[in-house]
């Protein structure tokens, strides 16, 4: 396995991503001073992305429906834990977007080979405070 994402596990078997691309943005206001340059205060972290990108051969691993899949779990509109590999808890991500790119197809027109881009977004609530409002709200706290 080389990451997990909710239910949807990414490996050899399934779809491998050959890159990761992790981007972090932090919020900064712009505060106004006579006759001064203005000063800039940080008012936090903004938004976090990740985007995977990879290929599936359908033939080889994992079947055509790999994407169908990522689809399925993205459209449960939950924020869902992404889990490294290597057992590194990266926290609660939706998905922001999914696009495919099928390209050299058999006499039947089925793809041979299936580029992916997944595009998750950082949900604000950590593992432990999900829990706790998924919770109260079961309970009807």
């Amino acid at each position: 396995m080389m990451m997990a994402w909710g239910g949807y596990v990414f490996s050899v078997g399934t779809a491998v991503y050959a890159s990761l691309q992790r981007s972090v943005k932090y919020a900064w206001s712009s505060k106004e001073r006579v006759g001064k340059l203005p000063m800039q205060e940080f008012t936090g972290r903004g938004e976090e992305t990740i985007s995977l990108r990879g290929v599936i051969y359908p033939d080889y691993r994992g079947g055509i429906a790999q994407v169908d899949l990522m689809r399925i779990q993205a459209g449960l509109g939950k924020p869902l834990p992404l889990v490294g590999g290597d057992g590194r808890v990266f926290g609660l991500w939706c998905a922001r977007s999914i696009d495919e790119d099928q390209t050299w197809f058999d006499g039947r027109g089925r793809a041979l080979r299936i580029e992916f881009r997944l595009e998750l977004v950082r949900y604000g609530l950590s593992l432990g405070e999900y829990a706790q409002r998924f919770l109260a709200a079961r309970l009807g706290l």
